[in-house]
């Protein structure tokens, strides 16, 4: 279990981290884009890189990991056996799966990190825990390569030197393949009409193609996405609905609901400006949700919480 354990590791790090801003996640969106198949029914991305230089990071992971011992444990292992910082070497993920989101592929733009040092990392951590000596045996098969140690296997993929790809399930090697060499079928996919309108550039965005039922309307898909600039944490979400008449009708009920709340007596000042700060109109058949949240807010919401205030 060594390999899926670390592997296990690093992909909870970037699925938990909050969002920066930042363009070199690119990289990840650019193999991801040129691979995906025609199946893929949602995809997010994911900018990494600027994440220690904010004040929400430095007061939210270390309470995220305090609530995620085996996550933390984890993370230490990787950095004291191995000497890589997963949240330092990563620049940008993007994940690309199926509707039921069993059947996928990560790509992550790495920096500092090869195939040498992937394998002598499994082969150290695999020595801290049996204080054995292993070897891991390298196996390639044209763009895949086969990582083995002892009964256990991993498969992965490289784009140029600095992105790196693997399937949702690492021991998966047909899974890999199908999720990796989609050659440019993407626009054709479930999400393809909706990747044209989302911002790839923004800290975190992600379309899907999933229906989903809001106030008994069923959604045909969403896209959106995050942003953190000079301080300022935007929003831009959209809801795709079966006709404007419904779109309208989810968007009114939703602002009304909001104003109430956010005008309430009993509502914390902490929270006041944020609610305030979001707005829900109609756009066609789309249902819009746009906010700009100051960071400073949020790190006070934060702070009640955690002080029970």
């Amino acid at each position: 279990m060594l390999m899926a354990r670390a592997v296990g590791v690093a992909v909870a790090v970037l699925w938990l981290l909050p969002v920066t801003a930042r363009a070199d996640a690119s990289k990840a969106w650019a193999a991801a884009k040129a691979s995906l198949p025609s199946t893929t029914s949602v995809v997010v991305g994911m900018d990494v890189t600027s994440l220690t230089k904010t004040s929400l990071f430095k007061m939210g992971f270390p309470l995220l990991l305090s609530q995620q011992p085996d996550l933390k444990a984890g993370l230490e292992l990787i950095k004291t056996t191995c000497q890589i910082d997963v949240v330092a070497a990563v620049d940008g993920m993007v994940a690309g799966t199926d509707k039921e989101q069993k059947q996928g592929a990560l790509f992550l733009a790495v920096k500092g990190i090869d195939e040498a040092k992937i394998v002598t990392c499994v082969e150290a951590i695999a020595a801290s825990k049996t204080g054995k000596g292993a070897k891991v045996v390298v196996t390639r098969d044209g763009a895949i390569t086969e990582l083995v140690i002892g009964n256990e296997k991993m498969y992965l993929t490289w784009f140029g030197k600095d992105v790196l790809a693997f399937a949702i399930a690492p021991e998966d090697k047909a899974q890999l393949q199908a999720w990796t060499g989609g050659k440019k079928a993407l626009a054709r996919a479930p999400v393809g009409p909706w990747l044209a309108k989302v911002d790839t550039k923004a800290a975190v965005w992600a379309v899907s193609a999933v229906e989903r039922e809001i106030e008994g309307v069923k959604m045909k898909s969403g896209y959106g996405g995050l942003g953190l600039a000079k301080g300022t944490l935007s929003i831009d979400l959209h809801l795709v609905l079966p006709s404007a008449a419904d779109a309208k009708a989810v968007a009114d009920k939703a602002a009304a609901e909001l104003a109430v709340k956010a005008n309430g007596p009993n509502l914390a000042p902490a929270l006041k400006p944020v609610l305030q700060s979001v707005t829900v109109k109609s756009a066609g058949a789309e249902v819009v949700v746009k906010a700009a949240v100051l960071e400073s807010n949020l790190l006070s919401i934060a702070a009640a919480l955690m002080t029970g205030s």
